[in-house]
């Protein structure tokens, strides 16, 4: 982009070239920082002001501001029949979220998703996967399935067992330098953070607190805070990835207390 900061018709037509590269999304017309679209199949009218207010005080971070955007207005929930139920349950996964993705979806006046809260500024939601595109179920769909947010979180964390992975690149190192990553990248790395089983032979080996980072959707990454020089390193990356890669999600440190997740504090 250019030097100049954009004007809101600029913003706006920026905006639409960014969403109509996107598939399955038509750009139907273009407002004073409104966007109206039909996202596979379905109208959706979108209000830029927020994200208008976003990149003008920081216009360097436009590709965040877009990020932002498509997250909120691309990622529409399922429209399916109650004949779809069983089918659908099999392919129900769990997806860690911002908190902040509430207040956008307020704030463009699109449905709520189902969530819950996890632990810090972070959420589960619940997602079909669609293999190339996950789409977001809310509140209307559990009323006319006629199923409760405990039971898609019981069957979203069976799915997700079940789900074939590689814990890319695994262990790296040994005694209290070692760190766990996970980096498969099929979208669902970080939210193997509620599988704790997964990493309880990693606690169990280390010396000191087992902390975990998941900067964005596509990293998690398990590690001591017995040797000060890593720990202080990792925690550095991990500010930075949060707020430099691609899908986003927190650089709040998380740790098990009794098997379950809570904030790391050094005391913890």
């Amino acid at each position: 982009m250019s030097e100049l900061v954009w004007s809101p018709v600029e913003f706006t037509q920026a905006a639409a070239q960014v969403l109509a590269a996107a598939p399955e999304v038509e750009i139907i017309s273009l407002g004073d920082l409104t966007l109206t679209l039909r996202v596979r199949g379905r109208e959706v009218v979108g209000d830029l002001e927020s994200f208008f207010n976003a990149y003008q005080s920081a216009p360097e971070r436009v590709e965040e501001v877009w990020l932002a955007l498509t997250e909120a207005l691309l990622d529409q929930p399922v429209d399916r029949s109650e004949d779809d139920l069983e089918r659908l349950l099999d392919r129900v996964m769990p997806m860690l979220k911002p908190l902040t993705l509430l207040s956008e979806l307020r704030a463009q006046k699109l449905p709520l998703v189902v969530y819950r809260p996890l632990v810090g500024d972070l959420m589960v939601t619940y997602v079909i996967d669609e293999g190339q595109s996950v789409v977001y179920l809310n509140e209307d769909h559990l009323a006319k399935w006629g199923v409760t947010e405990p039971t898609l979180h019981w069957q979203a964390l069976q799915n997700l067992r079940e789900k074939s992975w590689k814990p890319y690149p695994g262990m790296i190192g040994s005694g209290k330098g070692a760190l766990l990553i996970l980096n498969g990248t099929d979208g669902y790395d970080a939210t193997r953070l509620l599988l704790t089983e997964l990493f309880a032979d990693f606690v169990a080996r280390m010396p000191g607190n087992t902390v975990f980072g998941v900067p964005n959707r596509d990293f998690l990454i398990a590690f001591s805070d017995a040797d000060p020089r890593v720990f202080s390193q990792v925690r550095a990356q991990i500010e930075v990835d949060a707020q430099t890669q691609s899908h986003p999600l927190t650089d709040q440190l998380l740790t098990l207390v009794d098997g379950q997740l809570q904030l790391y504090t050094p005391d913890a």
